[in-house]
């Protein structure tokens, strides 16, 4: 019986080892925290985005944005508790969708490029991957990126980098930038419309060629 019971714990790593190995890297560790947690998540999500929103934005693609910023900053969180870790990724759902909400706030017209696409975006050029195929697609996405950003204002591309790029939260931005986090999610907002207008051409062709 003792020996079944090594073999289980063989099987299934405790959640501080989960974290422990999550926190050096290990995207199946963090995968299965994930899961674990994802259930809470959506449940808050659905909660937090009210009436307004629901008709704009789908709870699954807030839950799948908070994943991939989760996990590309996920050596910043320090804890190794279950309930911390939930409270933690709330947090950066609730940060995604009042990223949302500024968005739909400050667009004047629908733009053809949604968030969500520009999200994913900005996420292909930051994150690391593997093999030729996705080496030449992340490639091409951050050469597309750059030259959109070029496009911006200072304070637009300021405001972009330190979210996406630096997973700064809206307190953070706001005190580096010295603007209220008001401010600063207005500017995020409108920086997000712009990329978006910028972008859309290249989409189109590119679909275009795939055609």
């Amino acid at each position: 019986m003792q020996t079944a019971g090594k073999e289980d714990s063989h099987a299934r790593p405790s959640r501080a080892i989960l974290f422990e190995r999550a926190r050096k890297g290990d995207r199946n560790a963090f995968d299965a925290l994930f899961a674990l947690a994802a259930g809470r998540i959506l449940y808050f999500i659905r909660l937090r985005l009210g009436k307004a929103l629901h008709g704009q934005i789908e709870s699954m693609d807030v839950l799948q944005d908070a994943y991939l910023d989760a996990y590309t900053s996920f050596e910043h969180f320090k804890e190794s508790d279950d309930k911390a870790f939930v409270r933690w990724i709330c947090r950066i759902a609730e940060h995604r969708i009042h990223d949302c909400k500024d968005y739909f706030d400050a667009k004047k017209r629908r733009p053809p490029h949604g968030m969500h696409a520009v999200s994913r975006v900005l996420q292909l050029a930051k994150e690391s991957g593997t093999g030729p195929l996705t080496a030449a697609e992340r490639a091409d996405t951050r050469e597309r990126l750059a030259r959109a950003m070029e496009r911006l204002e200072e304070e637009e591309r300021e405001v972009l980098v330190k979210r996406h790029f630096e997973s700064m939260t809206i307190e953070e931005i706001g005190h580096a930038m010295g603007r209220s986090e008001t401010a600063v999610r207005r500017l995020l907002g409108r920086a997000t419309v712009r990329l978006g207008r910028v972008l859309a051409p290249a989409d189109s062709e590119t679909g275009a060629a795939r055609g």
